[in-house]
């Protein structure tokens, strides 16, 4: 999956940086671990997308929203979330920090149990220095 969110910066940064960036990514990781809806929602990007593991690409109108009112709702929600961010790749560009990672999860998704590991590259933009 890849996705775009907005991110935090430390009180003195101006951007991201690594260590940052992978901070961003626990938050997130956190926030769909709990299935707390609101904290993952609110650091995604209205253009947020989802691009499977065949290429598939979900950009359409209200993706983020159908999302975010389906793990409210509980009809997606995630038993396990395991990151390996201990040996993600993270690089910065300017105000863009790409992290990459393997990702082990399980869950159900309009109550259909599913299960797996992916490679996950998340798009992350600081804007304002936050």
């Amino acid at each position: 999956m890849a996705q775009t969110a907005r991110v935090a910066a430390g009180p003195t940064n101006d951007g991201p940086t690594k260590e940052n960036a992978l901070e961003a990514e626990k938050e997130l990781g956190q926030a769909m671990r709990t299935n707390d809806a609101d904290g993952f929602c609110h650091l995604l990007d209205p253009d947020w997308a989802i691009v499977n593991g065949i290429g598939g690409f979900d950009d359409g109108v209200g993706v983020r929203d159908r999302i975010c009112a389906a793990i409210k709702a509980g009809t997606f929600t995630r038993k396990t979330y395991e990151m390996d961010l201990a040996n993600a790749r993270a690089r910065v560009y300017g105000n863009i920090a790409t992290v990459t990672f393997k990702l082990s999860l399980s869950g159900a998704l309009d109550h259909k149990e599913f299960s797996g590991k992916e490679v996950q590259t998340d798009v992350l933009k600081w804007e304002d220095g936050v």
